[in-house]
């Protein structure tokens, strides 16, 4: 017993000060690399950087194509500003009329009953769904945006030229949680046009 704790003093008296200096630091530098570790997997976690964000922004325009039709242009810019890879799986662009009223919104109105937010009536039994176009991305068809990136969907929906105000809907499906989904939203104003003139050309005599 004695034999070994002379031992470990003599070893003691062999060490320099430089290097149990340099001993010390790397167990603390260690010690610190591990708790730096902790503290970041616990914010990660806390503030749910591990979990998927996409942000929409929508780009709305038209075209008169003929008389009685526009052509409604939709365009949606996917941001994902998230710390993860976004696998997106589904969504889509819902149209609804405005204005004209339709029939059943104008029933309510008459009567001064409470009307539902065109973006909650999914059935259309107020509002009417002009259209709604469905998106599905698989393994053939992937749409994957990495973080920090951005990419862009592009739809295309024809309307009657006396639509002069529609909602349009965007929304895609959290993959993570596909009850749940991100949305973007905005009333668009299509103006009251004059029908369009032709230039036709009038065949000569000659």
């Amino acid at each position: 017993m004695f034999t070994k704790v002379n031992g470990f003093i003599s070893w003691l008296r062999s060490l320099q000060w430089k290097d149990i200096v340099a001993t010390l630091q790397s167990v603390f530098t260690v010690a610190a690399i591990i708790v730096g570790g902790v503290w970041t997997f616990f914010l990660f976690i806390h503030n749910r950087l591990d979990r998927p964000r996409l942000q929409i922004t929508q780009r709305i325009s038209h075209i008169p194509i003929s008389n009685d039709r526009n052509l409604l242009l939709v365009d949606e810019i996917l941001s994902n500003p998230s710390s993860v890879l976004l696998d997106l799986k589904n969504g889509g662009v819902r149209v609804v009329q405005i204005a004209p009223l339709p029939a059943a919104a104008r029933i309510k109105v008459a009567t001064n009953q409470h009307l539902v937010d065109s973006d909650k009536n999914k059935a259309g039994n107020v509002w009417r769904i002009i259209e709604e176009r469905h998106h599905v991305w698989d393994v053939k068809n992937q749409l994957e945006i990495e973080p920090g990136e951005t990419d862009q969907l592009h739809d295309e929906f024809v309307l009657p030229a006396n639509i002069r105000a529609v909602n349009v809907i965007s929304y895609i499906y959290n993959p993570k949680e596909p009850a749940l989904a991100w949305r973007a939203e905005e009333v668009y104003k299509l103006p009251v046009r004059r029908p369009l003139k032709c230039k036709c050309i009038v065949p000569s005599d000659h």
